[in-house]
């Protein structure tokens, strides 16, 4: 086993905190200086320290600076809020256009439904009328008495010819034993 002299140290995280930049740090240093790979010596010999003392002549400088860069602050708000407006003004015609749409195809739904409608209460009325043709084609159910008459002498019609129907065929039959 290794004893804890040989042991190899853990090598320690990266640091994910970057170090402060110095207070007054200026506009025109933040721009590609910083980005390039080329090291600026002027930075480099101020980024040690994170609050510089200013003299009268960085002084005026840092004020122009200020202004500058306050004034290119302003125009980007500026840039800012305009494509902002022209966003919610596209956002608003949008929205118009797809309410308009909405209510084109609410009519169109609202008119196909009252077709449908319209439609149903015409088949509706249309069974109604054809259940009432075939009541009034049926017969009462009470008869009349002159029907009731005319029904008995029916009846008794039938049973006379079937009468004289099987008269007939027991008079054949009968003749025709009475000649064997």
């Amino acid at each position: 086993m290794a004893s804890q002299a040989t042991r190899i140290p853990p090598s320690l995280p990266k640091p994910h905190r970057k170090p402060l930049r110095p207070k007054n740090f200026t506009a025109n240093l933040a721009t590609p200086e910083i980005n390039s790979k080329k090291p600026n010596l002027a930075i480099v010999e101020r980024a040690e320290k994170e609050n510089l003392e200013i003299s009268g002549f960085d002084e005026e400088m840092n004020l122009f600076v200020e202004d500058a860069s306050l004034s290119e602050e302003l125009e980007g708000a500026r840039l800012r809020t305009e494509r902002l407006r022209l966003d919610r003004e596209r956002g608003e015609t949008k929205i118009r256009e797809m309410e308009a749409a909405f209510e084109r195809w609410m009519i169109g739904a609202e008119r196909r439904l009252h077709d449908i409608l319209v439609a149903e209460m015409d088949i509706r009325r249309l069974v109604r009328a054809k259940e009432h043709r075939a009541s009034c084609l049926k017969s009462s159910a009470f008869m009349s008495l002159r029907a009731r008459e005319e029904k008995k002498r029916w009846q008794v019609a039938q049973l006379q010819e079937k009468g004289n129907a099987v008269d007939k065929r027991i008079s054949e039959s009968s003749g025709s034993i009475r000649n064997k």
